[in-house]
């Protein structure tokens, strides 16, 4: 790279290459680009700002070594303010090297003419030996005005380099703050797949969840109604059988002590309803106190009784084998409830 270039006077980009540039506005599949060395200057440097306004793929940019001065950085800085894409340009590092030799050779410049004019000044007193002449006094405000211009151009280099930094400072912050947020969005996406399968996992169960449900109910009512229907015709068969047996004098405490047990137990009009009905209790209770003499008379309403009794154990098993079903989906609802992913 040439030692030392004007910065005021920019380097046009070819043509060929400042077209380049411009496409890059309707680039959707480049994310990468390295144009270090091409000298495309502030010129290429503001054509390059102007398309990266627009683009939303590129997200690394080298571009070091083309003689880019203050101007051409803020062109790339603007396109940050809505440019959320570029996470990672490259430190110009022989950019900076350049316009620092450059204000550097001006600065050395500029104090060295300020040297000389306090050297031409003093040696205009000495020519007098320190009267105020006229030659001294017009000596003095020339000089005096080059050491103010020459003073303005050194503090000028200075305030472009600081504004140069800050202007590469803000760069650097706003890719950085980029890649942290592209790296927080694909963290988030990762966590969104994780979540969204756990939720179809937890779609599938309740699903499960309400087929069983949906399944159970009409379990639960026909085990019910089936049962009270069958119990309240077993009772009317054992009365009529107890009657049979006590127009033959036969015993049949066994069965009034059932209808004295019924009514003790009946303390509210629901319990009232079940007089007329042979309860899961009342039937296990009849087949015990039954007596061995009686019970050979009875046969044929103790093997229905027991019948009774087995099919609504069977009709409990099929209501309670949903029950066991739903809990266990819960419980693995709740197993996907408590994974980090679910949440997070």
């Amino acid at each position: 790279l040439p030692s030392a270039l004007p910065p005021g006077q920019a380097r046009a980009a070819g043509p060929l290459l400042a077209k380049a540039l411009e496409g890059l506005a309707a680039n959707a599949t480049l994310t990468s680009l390295d144009i270090s060395g091409q000298c495309i200057g502030d010129i290429g440097a503001v054509v390059l700002g102007r398309a990266l306004r627009k683009n939303r793929t590129l997200r690394e940019l080298k571009m070091d070594g083309n003689f880019v001065t203050i101007h051409g950085w803020r062109s790339i800085r603007g396109c940050l303010y809505g440019n959320r894409k570029l996470s990672y340009l490259a430190q110009p590092v022989a950019d900076v090297e350049w316009m620092r030799a450059y204000w550097g050779g001006r600065m050395a410049v500029c104090q060295r003419a300020i040297a000389q004019a306090s050297m031409d000044i003093k040696r205009a007193f000495k020519s007098t030996k320190g009267r105020r002449t006229h030659y001294v006094l017009r000596v003095l405000e020339e000089k005096k005005q080059v050491k103010i211009a020459n003073k303005r151009m050194i503090s000028s280099m200075q305030r472009m380099d600081q504004q140069l930094m800050a202007v590469l400072g803000e760069i650097q912050r706003s890719t950085a703050a980029n890649l942290v947020e592209m790296q927080r969005t694909v963290l988030m996406k990762e966590r969104m797949k994780e979540a969204q399968a756990l939720w179809a996992d937890a779609y599938k169960i309740v699903k499960r969840i309400h087929a069983l449900e949906a399944k159970q109910q009409p379990l639960m009512e026909a085990a019910t109604q089936k049962a009270w229907d069958k119990r309240s015709a077993m009772w009317k068969l054992w009365v009529l059988r107890a009657n049979h047996l006590a127009s033959k004098k036969k015993d049949v405490s066994w069965f009034n002590a059932l209808g004295e047990r019924k009514k003790a137990r009946a303390t509210s009009p629901d319990d009232s309803a079940q007089l007329n009905c042979l309860t899961k209790e009342d039937a296990e209770f009849l087949l015990a106190a039954i007596p061995e003499d009686v019970a050979a008379m009875c046969k044929m309403e103790m093997e229905k009784t027991r019948q009774m009794l087995a099919d609504e154990k069977m009709a409990e098993t099929r209501v309670d084998s949903t029950h066991v079903g739903i809990r266990s989906e819960v419980l693995a609802l709740r197993a996907l409830a408590a994974d980090p992913g679910w949440t997070n």
